[in-house]
């Protein structure tokens, strides 16, 4: 651009040189420079111009002085910007998006629909088990529920072995059984002997005439038919202590004398034998268990006792339970020629005492001689003995 095309536009006022005076040489230089100044300054571009330049595609700078006006103002990345958000083309997106929601919404009704066609036609083709209609039979049933709770007993077995926790427990456990049955052994034994020991079905096989005298040996017996029970008798004791008394039971069955009751067989009075229902297996003796089912006897029941060669034959009247300390209950004032056997209730335990009493039915009663109390008769006790001790009792001394 050079300036003399805009001279008027810029208000600038040149000589001109067609004046009618001349200009001098000086004031000619002075022009001059004025003039290559002024177009040195045009020259450069101007800012208006400098917006207007761009690059090409080529690399190289291009003027938009040649551009209209609206290309100057506007970009194809706005007029794009400008078209996307117009209402038309919205509406034209959503129709589109629309198209596709709808064409995958029937594609998968289509794939799951033939799925489960396709599985709807493998069942019908697989073949009913025989029997698959019938009810299970009780046996079955049974069968069934005891596996499935084997196979579960199974896997909780094999997760406790795993666990680190398993073999202390186990060994506890086995100290745990091995006191208790060593403590309580005889309360186990008793109740299996109890039920596994059996009894003689005949109550008595003959009624013995009162006046009929029956030899017998010599040696003192204790018979109960019903009990299928006969062991023999310690008369004889000199003391009541526990200690002698439990040496004596293991023996047998042991005359019991205290005051009020230390009569013999044949003798007006009580006449008291003493035996264990059950004591520790471990033990010495064969008689522990010899009054085990005495409570089994009814009113009416016979049992015997051979004295001094002489079978006494007696008949339950009567049954009780009491406590060890109620000793006035053998104590009992009487005319009559007796016996009440004795043990200790519930079996395999010494909490209370058993008392079976019988009256002498023969030889006749009234033959019966009377007692006569000595110096040396036994004096009353507390407690009435005869109470087994257990295995850890007896291994420390154990009251």
């Amino acid at each position: 651009m050079q300036p003399n095309s805009d001279q008027h536009q810029r208000g600038l006022q040149v000589p001109s040189r067609q004046d009618s005076t001349a200009p001098t040489t000086s004031q000619q230089a002075a022009a001059d420079l004025m003039r290559s100044q002024i177009d040195t300054i045009y020259d450069d571009p101007q800012p208006n111009e400098l917006a207007a330049i761009s690059i090409d595609e080529t690399g190289s700078l291009t003027s938009q002085a040649d551009t209209s006006p609206y290309e100057q103002t506007h970009s194809e990345a706005a007029d794009v910007h400008a078209a996307e958000q117009s209402t038309e083309v919205q509406a034209h997106w959503q129709k589109y998006h629309s198209a596709w929601q709808q064409y995958y919404q029937m594609y998968y009704e289509r794939y799951y629909k033939a799925q489960t066609e396709q599985q709807l036609l493998n069942v019908a083709a697989t073949p009913e088990p025989q029997n698959a209609t019938e009810e299970l039979t009780k046996e079955q049933a049974t069968h069934e529920l005891r596996n499935e709770l084997l196979e579960k007993v199974k896997t909780q077995s094999k997760k406790i072995r795993k666990s680190r926790h398993f073999m202390p427990i186990a060994v506890a456990a086995c100290v745990a059984l091995v006191f208790v049955f060593l403590q309580y052994n005889q309360i186990i034994f008793a109740n299996v002997m109890a039920y596994t020991t059996p009894a003689s079905q005949d109550t008595v096989a003959t009624y013995i005439d009162p006046n009929t005298d029956v030899a017998v040996g010599p040696d003192p017996l204790i018979t109960i038919p019903k009990l299928a029970v006969q062991a023999p008798v310690i008369y004889g004791l000199t003391t009541l202590e526990e200690s002698v008394v439990e040496s004596k039971l293991e023996n047998g069955v042991v005359h019991y004398p205290i005051r009020g009751a230390n009569a013999v067989p044949g003798e007006i009075g009580n006449t008291v034998m003493l035996g264990h229902s059950a004591n520790d297996v471990f033990a010495a003796g064969s008689y522990k268990f010899v009054f085990l089912r005495l409570d089994q006897l009814q009113k009416g029941d016979y049992f015997y006792l051979n004295y001094n060669g002489k079978r006494y034959t007696y008949v339950v009247t009567e049954k009780k339970v009491i406590s060890p300390n109620q000793v006035s209950e053998l104590a009992i004032t009487t005319d009559k020629p007796m016996a009440t056997l004795v043990t200790c209730t519930p079996v395999g335990t010494a909490t209370n005492r058993l008392l079976v009493f019988g009256e002498q039915v023969a030889p006749d009663p009234s033959t019966a001689t009377s007692r006569t109390e000595t110096s040396n008769d036994k004096s009353g006790t507390e407690e009435i003995g005869g109470a087994s001790k257990s295995f850890f009792e007896r291994l420390f001394g154990g009251n």
